[in-house]
Formats: structure tokens, sequence, C-alpha cells
């Protein structure tokens, strides 16, 4: 029901999600000989600006993890069916987290070595992060704030259930 607080903070948690697939996620520049190039790496894969190559498409995931926080606002009716939706979205979106944060951390020095040995000089890589790095941890209290209510009205209707 919309009146519940954990629909508002699944359909949160579900803005968050689909909204990744339409901002970057990293924005990885490239200094080589006075020549810099800018790569985009969002929901789409990565991709150069000046080729039309996208590589590990990632939408169908971020697609996915949505549909889960949907399904979690859709399954009000049943509550241990809600929580375990719930959960299994919230520990989906965990791993992505993570994935995003080890990659930000051992990323470029992975991507210097490749290109290093591709050219046999040194290149310069810095990465920024877009917004899409940051959604997917907004989305990750929501879900939270979403099973803590879920857990609320659980022990309402229990208490409920022992007045009569």
């Amino acid at each position: 029901m919309l009146q519940r607080i954990q629909t508002v903070y699944l359909l949160l948690a579900f803005v968050c999600t689909t909204a990744i697939i339409f901002f970057p996620i990293f924005y990885v520049t490239t200094n080589y000989m006075s020549e810099t190039n800018e790569i985009v790496f969002d929901a789409y894969g990565l991709s150069i600006p000046e080729t039309d190559e996208g590589y590990l498409p990632l939408y169908v995931g971020f697609i996915i993890l949505a549909l889960l926080n949907f399904l979690g606002v859709l399954l009000f009716k049943s509550r241990k069916k809600q929580i375990l939706v719930v959960r299994i979205s919230l520990i989906l979106h965990i791993l992505v987290a993570l994935s995003f944060l080890l990659f930000a951390l051992f990323g470029k020095p992975i991507l210097m070595e490749n290109m290093t040995e591709l050219v046999n000089e040194n290149i310069d890589i810095s990465f920024k992060y877009g917004v899409g790095y940051y959604l997917i941890f907004v989305s990750i209290p929501f879900l939270l704030l979403a099973i803590r209510g879920i857990r609320a009205d659980e022990k309402l209707v229990k208490s409920l259930d022992r007045i009569r």
C-alpha cells in the first residue's frame, strides 16, 4: 500500500537504480603525447567518444536491480515475500557497490599497466566519478530503511494477533 513508509523507500531506491542507466559511472581521462582522451564508463559499457563501440553492457543488471525494487513495492500483501525480495535486492546492490569501489581502487593501476605495455611509454590516467557511481550508494540506505519498515509492520501485525 502506498501509505506505508517502506513503499516510499522502495520507490526511492527504484528511482536511484533506474537513474544509474542514464548517468555515467566513471570518466577515465588519458594523457599521451599531449593528446587527451576521455573514456566514459556507464551502464552501456566502456565507450570511447570517437568510436561507437561499447564493451561490457551493464544496463541489463541495473534493470534487474530496479525491477527487484519495484517488485518489493508490489508484494505489499505478503510481507515475508516482500522482505525476501528486498533482501536479495540489497545483497545485489552491495555487490555492485563493492565492484564499483574495487574498480575505482584497483582499476587505475591495471589500466596504466595495460596502456604502458601497448605504447611502451608512460601514460597519465585519471579517474573522475560520475553521478551513477554515487547513486548505487544512495539506494542502499533506502533498502535498509525499507527492511526496517517491513519488520515494523510484521511486528505490529503479530502484536495485533496476540490481542485477539
